[in-house]
């Protein structure tokens, strides 16, 4: 898929620039990543727009055809199409402000994510809640064969993890931000977090229609904090 070697260059140049918000090397810098990812949206909005019109055909299709073989054809490419879907809505959820490169435990800070296609999923009045957890580096290289990362095991427990997108009409974006979330608890002693590597997962189940996509996006690999007082177990 085209968007997914567009998505890829512009998480390696935003790897490559330093993609976090309060280590950004300048405005040009940042201006950069936003219109490539602007020019991504709106690619993202037509091809998700084109794949959904030849879905709904084909749902419309599948009740009226009763011969075996096109009725075969049909069932596959309905299953075909809802895959692409998928597919879409996983790639285009993404993490528009990385975090900082360092989190100090029980310290605000600001992040956001966003949905490429969220101007045509028509989710203005049951727009997405989207969910953030601490992982380590490790877990977040590790993807499941669907391309997920593992959930069970969080590193750590953060507050104000949790926030409804909003669509905003002068940009067309669909994205949720958190202004005042932080790290509050860590798993294991303060000596084991000396040089490891964390990640924050965010997690958000979309409805389109009768469907439902769960989607996930990883920011870059943060590292922590911890003085004597910080809280090491929750």
């Amino acid at each position: 898929m085209i968007i997914d070697e567009r998505l890829k260059d512009w998480h390696k140049q935003k790897r490559a620039e330093g993609g976090h918000i309060a280590h950004a090397h300048s405005d040009d810098h940042k201006n950069r990543l936003d219109e490539k990812l602007t020019t991504i949206q709106a690619q993202s909005e037509i091809l998700w727009e084109c794949t959904w019109l030849h879905f709904e055909m084909v749902e419309k299709l599948a009740p009226i055809i009763t011969e075996p073989n096109p009725k075969e054809n049909i069932s596959i490419m309905d299953s075909e199409l809802l895959s692409l879907l998928s597919a879409m809505v996983r790639a285009t959820f993404v993490v528009e402000n990385e975090p900082p490169r360092v989190l100090e435990m029980n310290t605000p800070f600001e992040t956001s994510a966003r949905l490429l296609i969220g101007r045509g999923i028509n989710v203005y009045h049951r727009p997405p809640q989207v969910n953030v957890t601490i992982i380590s580096a490790a877990q977040a290289g590790k993807p499941d064969s669907k391309g997920n990362f593992p959930t069970a095991d969080e590193a750590g427990e953060i507050s104000n993890s949790s926030g409804r997108m909003k669509y905003q009409d002068a940009t067309g974006n669909l994205a949720v931000s958190f202004k005042n979330i932080s790290l509050t608890g860590m798993k294991g002693t303060r000596e084991s977090l000396i040089g490891e590597r964390f990640c924050l997962l965010y997690e958000s189940a979309i409805k389109v229609g009768d469907f439902t996509f769960n989607a996930q996006a990883r920011s870059l690999p943060v590292s922590v904090q911890v003085s004597k007082d910080d809280n090491m177990e929750f």
